[in-house]
């Protein structure tokens, strides 16, 4: 009942008059960061980007909204104690309402979240939350975790792996 509640909501959001809050809809444009310091980790980063701007459609061309979010990020930042955290904002034309962040800041929000917000306090929330992903380093600690528990799993393999069969490829 939830579920078919929460569809409604969603549909209900997508189709009709638009909220305030959602400008009318722009051509999509290519997206992409301007080049970075040349890194292995800025290259990494924009690859990521892009394919992120790849699976949700591109961008999403709607200035006032995208204006609106980074004032919310200024004032958000800026009560966090994290006013001189970098953010950079791109909006993801998709009807999924989705957000989401990078732990390089980059903040994504798709279409169908602007048509499903009310007011600027409902985007704030989603936001904030997203904000606090990024300065509490969830993904690298994610990412971090996912690392260890790989080489446990490597070792723990190679330690019950058959002595006989590593022998015959050559090892100990």
């Amino acid at each position: 009942m939830l579920a078919a509640l929460l569809a409604a909501v969603v549909v209900a959001g997508c189709a009709g008059e638009r909220p305030v809050f959602l400008p009318p809809e722009l051509p999509p444009r290519p997206s992409g960061l301007a080049a970075g310091t040349g890194n292995a980790i800025d290259a990494a980063a924009q690859r990521e980007h892009l394919r992120l701007m790849s699976a949700f459609g591109g961008e999403y061309r709607a200035p006032a909204a995208k204006r609106t979010i980074e004032e919310i990020i200024a004032k958000l930042a800026a009560s966090s104690g994290k006013a001189d955290s970098q953010y950079e904002v791109t909006l993801l034309n998709s009807p999924v309402v989705n957000a989401f962040a990078l732990p390089n800041g980059r903040l994504y929000l798709t279409r169908g979240l602007l048509a499903l917000a009310n007011d600027k306090s409902e985007m704030a929330a989603v936001v904030a939350h997203e904000l606090a992903h990024v300065q509490a380093r969830h993904a690298v600690e994610r990412a971090e975790l996912q690392q260890r528990s790989d080489l446990v799993q490597r070792v723990v393999s190679q330690v019950l792996e058959d002595p006989v069969a590593r022998h015959r490829r050559g090892g100990l």
